[in-house]
């Protein structure tokens, strides 16, 4: 009969019939109430909580965390008449809940509850609850104590916790009844840390609410007593807060103790004198400390609509030693500007943080129509030490073919022949190292000294042979000094010629060098027929 009142057309009947199975207490009873408790619907969740009370506060422990506040409500209010350790301990969780009604619900819960099990609860909301839950509490431990109770309901959640305690040594309540208000008290405590969220999130609403048009006193108020230290608890309230709330963090609280946030403020202003300057202030503070991933994402918003070049620059001096996702992305963005001076600062950060993955950016501007940023793009190609950029990619689906280094290097000349060479030296690439050795046999000295110079920065210990034959035969002092400095930047110090530091000049150096190649080749070549051999 009560299973077929589940469906009944009469709603309040409906609504009775859960309660009533819980009553009924039979095995068939129970397992059409925790039927109800698995229901999609919030409202027959909600009305489940009845019936499962009646097998006590155990059976609704499950449902502390369901997704609805209003089955989380019912919960704690149907704990109301069944006092005890296990109704506690799930109404301790149910004081801070991110919902004010269940809060709300939990703290009327206990309204009736003997004073041993209802004051370290009533504490316990005191300590950690929101604004309208703690003055619930306070009320009622009022009521049960027979007057005021001093108490800092506005006060943050450490000096609460330590009111707190104080309260309950006055009461001779012991530390382990309200755990939480000894956790708040501690300093370095994780608790405290969500604790102090919850309590500006609260506020940020009160704030929201109002449509943002909270007294800049009321907001200086609470907003004065965060720290540059609370930056990254603000900056976890930025990234969950709503569009309104978030408003109010970027412009009314965080520039007040942050001088980047207050930077970022700035940069919105029409004026643009007074952007570059906000963008100028934003670069000298990134030189020492590294803007965060909530700022990187402010940035970039306001970049995407920013008609500024010198704006621009100074951004991205402020992201230049910064190898965050936020910073790349903010790369990326100069690196597809109109303007070419933007492409260039952006092919130079990825040049300067020569990270792999972010080779392939560089694919579409090895080509530019401006020189600055071609050159450029290929020093940083260089640098990025993945072979992807010598040859490209190749056409796949609606992604059109995009070509590498490779052509480059023999349809250039001048500058930029020289710069296709050196990045694909860098990276090793045969065809390009058989032009530097060539060109490194320039008529021109100037030349021929850039060149040698290119190859002891280029990392590639192939150029050492090549090397020691220039530097025996050079004629030029300055090239042979720039050999010779190439031989010991490609050379690993505990492999370079013992007597080199003995070396009183450029000439003995040469000499000790041939020497030292000379008596290698003679120790590799019985080594290798002795593999071909095998």
């Amino acid at each position: 009969i009560l299973k077929g009142q589940l469906s009944d057309i009469d709603v309040q009947v409906r609504e009775a019939a859960p309660l009533s199975l819980g009553i009924l207490g039979t095995e068939a009873a129970r397992v059409e109430v925790a039927a109800q408790a698995r229901r999609p619907e919030d409202r027959v969740r909600e009305l489940a909580m009845r019936g499962l009370a009646c097998d006590g506060a155990e059976a609704l422990v499950p449902f502390a965390g369901d997704q609805s506040p209003r089955v989380r409500a019912e919960a704690a209010r149907c704990l109301r008449r069944r006092p005890g350790a296990a109704a506690a301990r799930l109404l301790h969780d149910l004081l801070t809940d991110k919902s004010i009604e269940v809060q709300a619900a939990a703290v009327q819960t206990v309204y009736d509850w003997p004073e041993a099990l209802a004051t370290p609860l009533l504490l316990e909301a005191l300590a950690g609850s929101a604004f309208k839950t703690r003055q619930s509490a306070l009320k009622q431990l009022e009521q049960r104590h027979g007057g005021g109770v001093a108490f800092p309901l506005l006060a943050g959640p450490q000096e609460r916790a330590l009111r707190v305690r104080q309260l309950m040594r006055e009461w001779e309540i012991p530390d382990s009844a309200v755990a939480r208000a000894r956790e708040l008290s501690q300093a370095a405590s994780p608790q405290l840390d969500d604790a102090r969220l919850a309590d500006l999130r609260e506020k940020l609403e009160w704030s929201a609410e109002r449509g943002g048009q909270e007294p800049p006193s009321e907001i200086a108020a609470w907003s004065g007593e965060l720290t540059p230290t609370d930056l990254p608890l603000v900056e976890r309230l930025l990234s969950t807060s709503s569009a309104q709330q978030a408003d109010v963090l970027l412009h009314r609280v965080l520039p007040r103790f942050s001088p980047a946030y207050d930077a970022l403020a700035r940069m919105e202003n029409a004026d643009v004198a007074l952007r570059r300057s906000a963008a100028s202030e934003l670069a000298r503070i990134g030189q020492s400390v590294s803007p965060t991933p909530e700022m990187c994402r402010r940035l970039e918003l306001l970049l995407k609509t920013e008609q500024d070049a010198l704006v621009w620059r100074f951004a991205m001096q402020a992201i230049s030693h910064d190898l965050s996702d936020g910073a790349s992305r903010l790369a990326l963005l100069a690196l597809n500007s109109q303007w070419p001076d933007l492409r260039t600062l952006g092919c130079e950060y990825v040049g300067r943080h020569g990270q792999s993955d972010q080779a392939a950016w560089l694919l579409p501007l090895l080509y530019d129509s401006n020189p600055g940023v071609q050159l450029a793009a290929i020093a940083a190609a260089g640098r990025c030490r993945n072979p992807l950029v010598l040859d490209g990619l190749k056409a796949h689906g609606d992604q059109a073919a995009l070509k590498g280094l490779r052509p480059l290097l023999t349809e250039s000349q001048g500058q930029l022949q020289v710069a296709v060479v050196t990045a694909m030296s860098r990276l090793g690439d045969p065809q390009a190292m058989q032009e530097l050795v060539r060109l490194s046999l320039d008529v021109n000295s100037t030349s021929r000294q850039e060149f040698v110079q290119i190859m002891g920065e280029s990392g590639q210990t192939r150029f050492v042979e090549s090397l020691v034959r220039l530097v025996w035969t050079e004629p030029n002092q300055h090239v042979r000094q720039a050999a010779l400095a190439s031989l010991k930047k490609l050379v690993p110090a505990a492999e370079q010629p013992a007597k080199l530091p003995q070396a009183r000049n450029a000439t003995e150096a040469v000499e000790i060098w041939v020497a030292w190649w000379e008596d290698w080749q003679s120790r590799r070549a019985p080594a290798e027929a002795s593999a071909v051999r095998k």
